[in-house]
């Protein structure tokens, strides 16, 4: 019997490394296309995921703008404020003298684009004083002190402002940076002794005095031409008498700027009226329609001291207008 040929083991037979390394060949490059694939999904991710970030952030911007000019009037500051800013937006404005009392503050609420505002500054400390004054004005918009409509447009802290005005302003912050509108000014305005309180004054001075000695005139043609026994002439007598005491009372009562170089003329000018409008009132009650019960000599002497005190007051014109 013939002996049988021995089969060698599987492993030294070369169709089994064969299809071993065809299998390995195959897997291979299943493996390769898989991470190519791989890569293309990340990459593709990565991409959309950037513009993402970028559409967010572009989207949460609001480009706000704002100027701001102020002019001084009588006692008043006009504020003229062109803004972008949405409505019920508020805007916060500090005026800030060289004193520490020259402080005034307040607030205008955004309701249009074009706002215009009148501050009145008539209280304000720096006016009382006698030379040119320097103040610092502030408007700011600051969005961390809006209401909450406001904050869902511009953000706690203005993170979704961007502008391009020169009124923006940043501010680090513990939590960030702080984003806000923010217009500083110097302002200049006067106190009691300027130019234009004494031509207002003198122009006041003039005026009182011209009525004062008109009615002054018409009181000496009532005393030539009328006769004390005739009643139209009492009443016409005591109505011009009464023209006196009041331009007095307006001289009394002026409220404008007194300059400092005029007070000791205006304190003579009021005494020296009021010393006419006490005769003319004296005059005006000493008068009765009936003569027999007229005090003849008390009215010739107040009638003789406001004929004093009249040449007196008109020598004071000169004086009005140094």
């Amino acid at each position: 019997m013939a002996e049988e040929k021995q089969k060698k083991p599987i492993y030294k037979r070369w169709t089994f490394w064969g299809a071993i390394i065809l299998v390995m060949g195959i897997f291979g490059a299943f493996v390769d296309d898989g991470e190519e694939v791989a890569d293309d999904g990340d990459e593709d991710e990565s991409v959309d995921a950037s513009s993402s970030t970028e559409t967010e952030e572009y989207e949460g911007n609001q480009e706000v703008e704002m100027s701001v000019d102020a002019e001084m009037g009588d006692d008043i500051i006009q504020l003229d404020i062109n803004t972008n800013l949405a409505e019920g937006s508020v805007l916060h404005y500090d005026i800030i003298g060289e004193d520490i009392d020259d402080f005034s503050t307040g607030e205008i609420e955004v309701t249009n684009s074009n706002l215009s505002e009148e501050i009145d500054i008539s209280d304000f400390p720096a006016l009382d004083q006698t030379a040119w004054s320097q103040a610092e004005m502030i408007v700011l918009f600051e969005p961390s002190v809006q209401s909450e409509d406001i904050q869902n447009i511009y953000g706690e802290t203005g993170e979704n402002i961007y502008s391009s005005s020169s009124y923006y302003n940043q501010e680090e912050a513990e939590d960030g940076y702080r984003h806000n509108l923010r217009a500083e000014f110097e302002i200049t305005f006067t106190g009691g002794d300027n130019e234009s309180s004494t031509e207002e004054y003198k122009e006041f001075i003039q005026e009182n005095y011209d009525y004062m000695d008109n009615a002054l005139s018409l009181v000496g043609m009532t005393m030539q031409e009328g006769a004390f026994e005739d009643d139209l002439w009492v009443e016409e007598m005591q109505e011009d008498l009464a023209h006196i005491t009041n331009w007095h009372d307006q001289a009394r009562d002026y409220d404008g700027d007194i300059p400092e170089e005029h007070e000791d003329f205006h304190d003579a000018y009021v005494n020296n009226t009021e010393t006419l409008s006490e005769h003319a009132q004296n005059i005006s009650d000493e008068l009765d329609y009936d003569p027999e019960n007229m005090d003849y000599d008390a009215l010739t002497h107040d009638m003789e001291m406001l004929s004093i005190n009249a040449e007196t007051f008109r020598q004071m014109e000169n004086q009005a207008l140094d």
